[in-house]
């Protein structure tokens, strides 16, 4: 199954949690935090796949609503894997850490978010490091790499110290590389109707 780990604000609406009951959605690693909001943004698709996030509560009530390693129920740690995608970079290490000394088989892949990519390259390379699996999408991937060449992007992120990257490129499907390995594996994207490209 899938467990979620997020915290959120007291206003969370009944029928969120119901969505997610009804979809099988272990919620044991929801913390509610008293007194907050849970943050909201709009995310707006242009034709060309641009997206623009519009914050629709303070970006200051998003870093306050993290989660924090404490809270994530101790059995979530016997998981086959871990898909991290919020965090600062040394918050990414730290739970790679944690979750690798109580289970050094569960897989972590890290999807980065957006102010984890104007961090220092160090700690960027120690992220990079403590994953097994880096999957960034294209727009940030170019940026990271200051590079459009998806060849140029991989080979530079497994220069940096990533052991596998899953390079998302929308409709174009993806791009998996391996360090171990030179060969590259392209996933197209599955033919149907979109609805939302989210």
């Amino acid at each position: 199954g899938i467990g979620l780990v997020a915290a959120v604000g007291d206003d969370l609406a009944a029928h969120h949690r119901a969505w997610l009951d009804a979809h099988g959605v272990e919620q044991s690693g929801i913390s509610v935090r008293a007194g907050t909001r849970t943050p909201r943004a709009w995310q707006i698709f242009e034709p060309d796949d641009r997206r623009i996030e519009i914050f629709r509560t303070d970006v200051a009530e998003f870093r306050a609503l993290k989660p924090r390693l404490a809270e994530i129920p101790p059995h979530y740690f016997q998981c086959g894997g871990f898909h991290i995608s919020w965090g600062s970079l040394s918050e990414v290490v730290e739970f790679a850490r944690h979750a690798k000394g109580i289970n050094p088989r569960a897989l972590l892949l890290w999807e980065p978010a957006p102010p984890q990519l104007r961090d220092e390259r160090a700690e960027f390379q120690a992220a990079l490091r403590a994953c097994d699996i880096f999957s960034p999408n294209l727009a940030e991937a170019m940026h990271l790499c200051q590079s459009a060449d998806v060849d140029t992007i991989v080979r530079t992120l497994i220069a940096w110290g990533a052991r596998c990257v899953v390079l998302r490129m929308g409709k174009a499907g993806s791009l998996i590389a391996r360090a171990d390995d030179a060969r590259r594996v392209r996933v197209p994207a599955c033919p149907t109707r979109v609805v939302d490209v989210t």
